[in-house]
């Protein structure tokens, strides 16, 4: 058996967390006994092996010998996982009758730091910080000055955060927001379904990669191994063509009594005695099922439940289609070029936290790392975001609430009427779960944002971006937005309400416009940049001074300014001769387009083009 020195070089990483038990409930609030259960359970585990180790009370050191032991069981807890192995591996370390009270404790100092260290070294992601010391003084030291200067700049400012942080009668936000998340994650949805259909020979398989990368893959009761993603894609393609193919004949007794039963060999045996006998009634749905198992016996449900109703049936079948097509969604957020990687740990809770260690932590002493981490290169930003509002929500496992899995960074939007609304940030560290972002976002706007508050939200500028947006819009139905001269306005993940106006009072930027409003008025001469709005048809852009549009932009039957630019857009067709003067750089579609007097080509293929009643061209670049 392994002494302590030795053992801790073998640990797995993991992640450091002062949670316990957690109780069910929407959104249970952490119990104040949470710290309680934690050293209650360290208290036993270390009680019972120093009595294994046969230290008795009696022992003038007892307490020393408790007090440590407590702590090794806790770095396991924290750092990696607690069994009976490692309780073994104690009791053998402790029963060394060589074993001095201060070679204990020595050990013991030695064995976190062997812990933290190696869970830096092979925890996933980068610090992007090069060769920085990732030494576990060097980590407390920039953690602990980040506590500090964090909780500095919060007195400063005076910030303050959603009353739920708040324990009643207490001006400190030290309360903890404990949700449940229902398991629809990737893994979830492909481990419950092979789960269900085991009986039918469906089960999961993991294969390991040349880097020692596990991933799931699904293989039927044919042996047919295949990945999750291409498994439903698969199930969705057969339903495509049932439901192609021809409408089905419900008088058909023999085919349906099999449904009805759920009798696979029956249905078998008839799908085999038809093809003998040529007999093509229904051989759309003969063909759905055949060899799948899995979809028959899912089929057999939609029927049952129809009650026999052709209509409600065929509904079912829809409906099947549809809950795979979302099963294929939600598996291709989470996988890496179509690879399922085998989760380390499932997620059923999120914890939300502004405590000044939690947002410390975000990205050190876990089992991932980023540029946030203690070495990392931005890691400048963790005092701001302990500072200036930021929450942080962590996902793990109920069934080891010691270990967290995965984190999201919640940062504070502001408007002009000092109004606050959080967003939760565009990156998740650690384990991918789509049910983990859809429960955070979630509770981000049931529980911490201001309904009726609106308007154009701005993060505080010393905060870390990580992909978000400086800007995001929040309106009622009905309501205005009015982007002032001068803002670049990034539309990207804004949910777009009903009968909305926009209102443009002066050069602007905008972007990732997926949905046009009911109005759009533009001030008399403005510049306007347009970038990857997919849906600028039918808008009235005459007013403008000029208009810049680049990437995946439709401009049917827009009106355009005098003055346009137009970049990587596909402008066939387009009447622009009422433009004075365009300039096309890029991958435009020039096809069909009737140019104005004045144009300019930069790198673009205009071979073929009738450029005779143009003006005056100019041609630069790389042009065909």
């Amino acid at each position: 058996m392994k002494k302590i020195e030795e053992y801790a070089e073998q640990a797995e990483e993991s992640f450091n967390n002062h949670v316990d038990n957690i109780p069910d409930g929407d959104i249970p609030l952490l119990p104040d006994e949470t710290s309680i259960k934690v050293a209650e359970f360290n208290e036993k585990q270390a009680t019972d092996i120093l009595k294994e180790a046969h230290i008795t009370p009696e022992n003038p050191n007892y307490k020393k010998y408790l007090g440590l032991t407590e702590a090794n069981v806790h770095t396991w807890r924290r750092f990696s996982t607690y069994d009976n192995t490692v309780r073994e591996m104690l009791i053998e370390t402790l029963s060394n009758p060589e074993m001095t009270i201060e070679q204990y404790q020595e050990a013991t100092k030695r064995f976190r730091v062997d812990q933290i260290e190696l869970q830096q070294l092979n925890a996933s992601g980068s610090t992007f910080n090069g060769t920085v010391d990732e030494s576990y003084p060097a980590l407390m030291l920039n953690e602990d000055a980040a506590v500090q200067e964090g909780i500095k700049i919060r007195k400063r400012l005076g910030t303050t955060y959603p009353s739920v942080f708040y324990e009643e009668g207490s001006s400190l936000p030290n309360r903890r927001v404990i949700a449940v998340i229902e398991d629809e994650s990737a893994y979830g949805i492909v481990d419950a379904y092979a789960a269900k259909h085991s009986t039918n020979g469906l089960k999961l398989v993991v294969e390991v990669d040349n880097e020692g990368k596990e991933f799931v893959k699904i293989t039927d009761a044919q042996g047919r191994v295949q990945s999750p993603g291409s498994f439903f894609n698969g199930r969705i393609n057969e339903i495509d063509n049932f439901l192609g193919k021809s409408e089905l004949d419900f008088t058909d007794e023999e085919l349906f009594n099999c449904l009805e039963k759920g009798d696979y060999d029956g249905f078998m045996e008839l799908r085999k005695t038809r093809g003998k006998n040529r007999n093509k009634t229904n051989l759309a749905m003969r063909n759905l099922l055949n060899q799948r198992k899995d979809l028959f016996n899912e089929v057999c449900e939609v029927y049952r439940k129809a009650g026999g109703d052709p209509e409600k049936f065929m509904q079912g079948i829809q409906k099947l289609k549809e809950r795979y097509a979302h099963n294929v969604e939600v598996i291709a957020a989470e996988t890496n070029y179509g690879a399922l990687a085998k989760p380390k740990g499932k997620i059923d809770r999120v914890m939300f936290s502004v405590r000044p260690a939690d947002l410390a932590q975000q990205s050190t002493f876990q089992n991932w790392k980023s540029c946030m981490n203690a070495a990392g290169l931005n890691h400048r930003y963790v005092k701001e975001t302990i500072g200036r509002g930021s929450i942080i929500a962590y996902g793990y496992s109920s069934e080891n609430p010691a270990q967290m899995v995965s984190r999201i960074l919640i940062n504070p939007y502001e408007n002009e009427k000092g109004e606050i609304i959080y967003r939760a940030n565009r990156a998740m560290y650690g384990q991918p779960n789509s049910a983990f972002r859809k429960t955070v976002e979630q509770l981000v706007e049931q529980e911490f944002n201001n309904p009726e508050a609106q308007g154009i939200f701005r993060r505080n500028p010393y905060l870390y971006p990580d992909g978000d947006p400086g800007c995001i819009f929040k309106i009622r139905n009905k309501g205005v937005l009015t982007i002032k001269r001068g803002e670049v306005f990034d539309f990207e993940g804004v949910k777009y309400p009903k009968d909305w106006r926009l209102t443009i009072e002066g050069d602007c930027t905008i972007k990732n416009l997926k949905e046009m409003p009911k109005t759009l008025t533009c001030a008399k001469g403005s510049n306007i940049f347009f970038e990857n709005c997919v849906n600028l048809t039918n808008i009235d852009l005459s007013q403008c001074e000029s208009v810049t549009i680049r990437e995946n932009c439709n401009l049917k039957g827009t009106k355009l300014p005098k003055y346009v630019v137009f970049e990587n857009v596909d402008i066939s067709g387009l009447d622009l001769s009422q433009c004075e003067h365009v300039t096309i750089s890029g991958g435009c579609n020039l096809k069909g387009t009737k140019l104005p007097k004045y144009v300019v080509f930069d790198n673009v293929d205009i071979s073929g083009l009738d450029l005779s009643q143009c003006e005056h061209v100019t041609i630069s670049g790389d042009c065909n």
